[in-house]
């Protein structure tokens, strides 16, 4: 879902200054209308039919559902006043003198536009004022108290401002729901309350908040406690959004822990996989030991796709299209808007569970990928980030708000093979602050001072290891805790 451009529109607004010595108006019907003499008349027009010789240009959007005009100045008091977004033109009286401050609110049902204009009205005086009316964001939906119903298994646009919006789930039959966020429009996490109907405790580690990868999707999977037909409640938060985002969310409820749904993937109704999520599935006997799956990527973009064993050796072959070009190699340029994968277990036994990457190498030298870092322990959040193969690299840039603190900065669960190196420059050349090289699935840990920063932040890259290799690439979590 690629959201359209919001584009700002144009009200205007007629002063019409009632003086003291000679009453004028702007009309026959206004000077009717009881005013002091040192007051001003503000006509406010919401029209969108452009008039000649006033300054009137795109149409307001439809659908308005609020108007608020906020007024202020030197010498007088907080005017604030609603309007009906039935009016096409408003009226309300403030007092005449300089340095006004005229501040519209418009919002519909989904958005917020602003605009602000700064008048002095003198006496005497008739003049037309246009107010860029700006996209300021979208709207949170939902409440804790009254949360976004979704269905057990479907799909959902939503929308997020830069606060949290709030979705629940009530389904019968099943033990296990999974919640994916993709097709963000910015950086939109997803957080996980369980059971929690308070919004109050979300379920940690959170692998859901993903603070890095920016608008990759999100996963969430959550296990009841033995019992079913409960309610499953969760959050997606724009707090790291510049204006809020849209996004699908996807819903998925079925019995048996982390292996996938039943029945299997299809040629025809293949599986889908979030990119930079590791996705925990099994292969079974159905459809002669093959399963099908697919992934939404970047046309250009360099991936790997990985099984990565838990029982025995599985056969993969990845497809640019559904399931008839095969690409030649494994990392592979995307030739198209999907990849498509199939996972063989005829050589194995029935059941077989394994997991799946799709990754990609994350930001560039001279455009790395914001991270942000907890600046106390116990905080929670997990900063899923990935690393595409063939030996590439991925790269961060944290802030760093308080330099007096010292940083660990870690990448965990680590799928393949990784190397960790922090530096203090943005060309993440010369010797490196440190850097952690150890083997496969093992850990990787800087300690670094704040106040070794050179700029009030630290640049980390992460090295694929396995090269050409397939698999290669990986999944991790990038962490950094200061104390």
């Amino acid at each position: 879902m690629k959201q359209s451009r919001m584009r700002s529109y144009y009200i205007v607004v007629v002063f019409c200054l009632i003086a003291a010595a000679a009453l004028s108006s702007c009309s026959d019907s206004e000077s009717r209308l009881p005013f002091k003499s040192d007051s001003t008349k503000v006509i406010i027009d919401l029209g969108s039919k452009p008039k000649s010789g006033d300054m009137r240009l795109s149409a307001a959007p439809t659908g308005i559902t609020s108007i608020k005009i906020t007024v202020t100045g030197p010498g007088m008091a907080l005017l604030e006043r609603d309007f009906s977004p039935l009016n096409t033109v408003v009226e309300l009286n403030i007092p005449s003198g300089l340095m006004r401050v005229f501040r519209v609110v418009v919002r519909t049902s989904e958005v917020e536009y602003v605009g602000t204009a700064v008048w002095n009205l003198g006496a005497g005086q008739t003049v037309s004022v246009p107010v860029a009316m700006l996209f300021s964001g979208y709207l949170s939906e939902g409440t804790p108290g009254a949360p976004i119903v979704l269905e057990t298994s479907g799909t959902y646009v939503g929308r997020v401002g830069t606060g949290k919006s709030y979705y629940m789930t009530n389904y019968t039959g099943f033990s296990v729901h999974q919640v994916s966020l993709y097709d963000m429009s910015d950086d939109a996490d997803l957080i996980s309350y369980g059971e929690d109907s308070t919004f109050t405790s979300y379920v940690a580690p959170n692998f859901g908040l993903n603070l890095c990868g920016l608008t990759e999707s999100e996963t969430e999977e959550y296990m009841f406690d033995g019992t079913v037909s409960k309610d499953y409640y969760f959050v997606v938060d724009g707090s790291h959004t510049k204006h809020g985002a849209t996004f699908i969310i996807n819903t998925f409820a079925h019995n048996g822990g982390l292996v996938g749904p039943t029945p299997p993937g299809t040629p025809s109704n293949p599986r889908w996989v979030a990119v930079g999520r590791p996705y925990s599935t099994s292969v079974t006997s159905t459809n002669g030991y093959l399963n099908y799956y697919y992934s939404d990527i970047e046309m250009g973009r360099e991936y790997s796709v990985n099984l990565r064993e838990i029982d025995v050796t599985n056969q993969l072959s990845v497809y640019q299209d559904q399931f008839v070009t095969e690409y030649a190699t494994n990392p592979f340029t995307a030739a198209d808007s999907a990849v498509y994968f199939m996972a063989d277990n005829s050589s194995g036994g029935a059941n077989d569970n394994f997991y799946i990457e799709v990754v990609a190498s994350e930001g560039s030298a001279a455009g790395p990928v914001e991270i942000f870092a907890d600046e106390s322990y116990g905080v929670g959040r997990a900063h899923y980030c990935m690393v595409c193969g063939n030996g590439s690299s991925s790269y961060y840039r944290m802030q760093i708000a308080n330099r007096a603190l010292t940083f660990n900065i870690s990448a965990t669960q680590i799928f393949g093979d990784i190397d960790l190196y922090v530096y203090d420059n943005p060309s993440f050349t010369g010797t490196p602050l440190g850097s952690s090289t150890n083997g496969p699935q093992t850990d990787e840990t800087v300690i670094v001072n704040g106040s070794s920063s050179a700029d009030g932040y630290f640049y980390i890259r992460i090295d694929d290891m396995e090269g050409a290799a397939s698999p290669s690439g990986s999944t991790f979590i990038l962490s950094a805790i200061g104390s």
